[in-house]
């Protein structure tokens, strides 16, 4: 392993186990990545980036400068801000994909991610028993907000700044676990999902719970549309299922002989959280969708732009934020934004299912990155997640592996 590549995964294993924190750290790291690579794309003379890439990242450069600067000329203070994530960002990330992408660059991505996601997992039972007094421990070690209490429904409910990459791995280890390859080992991968899914269940978030039960649903929707890979449908489906069940059934008396967890109530809350009259959390959600919707409609083709507020305001911090994504978007950017995101989030998943289908080979390098995306994008629906720098690798890695696929295939 170079030097270069080291950097990377230290990178990225840092943006995934320790999302939004350490920054003092991971920007002399992200530092030092840009220089070497930089030194090595001067010295070869020649980017590894196709031209259907090239253009999906000046697309989305385009769309958030043009934008951003509408957000100024509306009289926003907080255009240039937001410009990070909708303009610097991606240029970043479009300079990192002009890096060559190996197939085996890509299987070790996928290690990473693997890893990480049973790191995220084994951490956080550690904090809960910590919390709970069964293990000595000191949680405040690494500055994640972990905290765990008891809500009028008897849920012990787990927070940790960790909690949202779930929503990316969860999915992905369930669709790499369907195929067959040589990559990671197939125990490996089950004992991530089991560690993953004690913070998942601990969590008591509405949206994480939804994305866990729909994950076989997303892995096997999406490998239909990409039949011919090199998963065996035949000799897999019935184990597969199989096994989805004995590990929930295994992890849910697991909690509940450890820590008495109240099954009953976790669906009970469940269940009240999707009440638009009675939760909380979901009447917020109601008063901002109505906000949106009614600044929205003052210019609807070309929204307000970017860094502008409506008038319901969530933070007085980031006002320009709100958690339901979506949205925000169209109150940021009309229909005529809706479109432009929508396309290239959609030329994503069809172009990754393409290569998919026509080399099955390739189908476990892009095919559990596009059951991530789907994870994270149903979780963003309600939460800004991939509006921050250690995120929006969710979008930018299945675009690298597609565009590594392509350059490879040249």
């Amino acid at each position: 392993m170079n030097f270069l590549l080291g950097s990377f995964y230290s990178l990225f294993f840092l943006m995934l186990f320790l999302p939004t924190k350490y920054l003092s750290i991971k920007a002399p790291l992200l530092a030092l990545v840009l220089m070497i690579l930089a030194l090595k794309l001067v010295l070869k003379k020649k980017v590894y980036i196709s031209k259907p890439v090239l253009i999906w990242c000046c697309v989305f450069i385009l769309a958030g400068f043009i934008f951003t600067l509408w957000g100024i000329t509306n009289g926003s203070i907080y255009a240039l801000k937001t410009g990070k994530v909708d303009v610097l960002w991606p240029i970043l990330f479009t300079f990192f994909m002009m890096a060559q992408l190996t197939n085996k660059v890509m299987g070790d991505f996928l290690k990473v991610i693997t890893v990480t996601s049973a790191a995220i997992g084994l951490y956080s039972a550690l904090c809960i028993l910590a919390l709970k007094g069964y293990f000595p421990m000191s949680i405040n070690a690494l500055h994640l907000g972990q905290s765990i209490d008891r809500n009028s429904f008897a849920i012990a409910k787990y927070y940790s700044d960790q909690l949202p990459v779930l929503s990316f791995t969860f999915p992905f280890l369930v669709t790499l676990y369907k195929y067959k390859q040589d990559i990671i080992l197939r125990r490996w991968i089950l004992a991530s999902i089991l560690l993953s899914l004690i913070p998942i269940i601990m969590s008591g978030r509405n949206a994480l719970w939804l994305i866990t039960l729909l994950s076989p649903i997303i892995t096997f929707t999406l490998l239909q549309f990409a039949k011919g890979n090199s998963a065996d449908y035949n000799k897999l489906h019935i184990q597969w299922k199989l096994l989805m069940t004995l590990i929930g059934v295994a992890c849910f008396s697991l909690i509940q002989s450890v820590i008495s967890f109240d099954f009953s109530a976790l669906i009970k809350k469940f269940r009240l959280g999707f009440s638009f009259n009675t939760d909380p959390s979901a009447m917020l959600r109601k008063e901002q969708f109505y906000s949106l919707l009614n600044g929205w409609l003052q210019s609807p083709l070309i929204g307000k732009g970017l860094g502008t507020s409506a008038t319901l305001i969530r933070s007085t911090t980031a006002p320009w934020s709100y958690e339901l994504t979506y949205m925000s978007r169209l109150f940021h950017t009309g229909l005529l934004g809706v479109i432009i995101y929508g396309s290239l989030y959609g030329w994503i998943f069809y172009t990754g299912l393409k290569i998919a289908r026509r080399n099955p080979s390739s189908g476990v390098y892009i095919m559990p990155l596009l059951a991530g995306l789907a994870g994270m994008l149903i979780a963003n629906a309600t939460n800004p997640y991939i509006g921050a720098f250690d995120y929006m690798w969710i979008t930018f890695l299945p675009l690298a592996f597609i565009n590594g696929l392509m350059v490879n295939k040249e």
